[in-house]
C-alpha cells in the first residue's frame, strides 16, 4: 500500500491496483471504495429474486476479485458483518446480514458516506457511469443503484451486466 502522509477520510490510497477512496476511518482501520468504476458488471448473472446474499456478484467480490490480491494485501482486508437493511424507499427485504470481505454500499451507506450527488459519480472508461448498490430494488430482480452521482433505490434488472462496479473493504492501514 502507498500512503503519503497521514490518510483522511476524503483522501485517496493505492491499495492492490486500484486507488481507493476513504469513506471512514475507525482506529487503525479505513473503510475504502474504488475512486472509479473497475468493471461493468450484473449483480446476478440469471434474472431472478435475488439480495446480496445470494446475489453472484458478493460470490465473485469474496471469491476472484478476493483472489486478485497478493498474500500480503489479502492479510490487511478484514472480514465484517454486513446488515442488509432494508430499502428504506421501499421497505423491500434486503435479505439476512453477511460475512464479507468485499462489499458494496447500500442505500443508507451511499446517502450518509458521500456529502452530495457529485461526490458519489464514478467513471468508467472517462465517461460518468452508473455503478449497483447491494440493496433490493423496489421488487426482488432489480438491485438499487448510483447513476450520475444519484441514488436510485427503485433498481435496475440484476442480469444487466452494464452496470458498474465499486468495491468496498475495511482495510487496515497499519498491518
Amino acid at each position: 500500500m502507498t500512503q503519503h502522509g497521514k490518510v483522511n477520510i476524503g483522501s485517496t490510497i493505492m491499495f492492490g491496483n486500484y486507488d481507493w477512496r476513504v469513506l471512514d476511518i475507525n482506529g487503525d482501520k479505513a473503510l475504502v471504495i474504488t475512486q472509479n468504476i473497475i468493471e461493468e458488471r450484473a449483480y446476478n448473472v440469471k434474472w431472478d429474486d435475488v439480495t446480496w446474499e445470494t446475489c453472484s456478484l458478493r460470490s465473485y467480490l469474496n471469491g476472484v476479485f478476493y483472489d486478485s490480491f497478493i498474500e500480503e494485501d489479502k492479510a490487511k482486508i478484514i472480514e465484517i458483518k454486513v446488515r442488509n437493511e432494508r430499502n428504506p424507499h421501499y421497505q423491500t427485504n434486503c435479505g439476512n446480514d453477511t460475512n464479507d470481505k468485499i462489499f458494496l454500499l447500500n442505500i443508507q451507506e451511499a446517502e450518509i458516506l458521500f456529502k452530495n450527488d457529485e461526490e458519489r459519480e464514478a467513471t468508467f472508461d472517462d465517461e460518468v457511469g452508473s455503478w449497483w448498490l447491494r440493496s433490493t430494488g423496489e421488487v426482488g430482480t432489480a438491485a438499487a443503484f448510483v447513476a450520475s452521482g444519484d441514488i436510485r433505490g427503485d433498481g435496475f434488472l440484476v442480469n444487466d451486466d452494464s452496470m458498474g462496479l465499486r468495491p468496498v473493504l475495511w482495510l487496515n492501514l497499519y498491518c
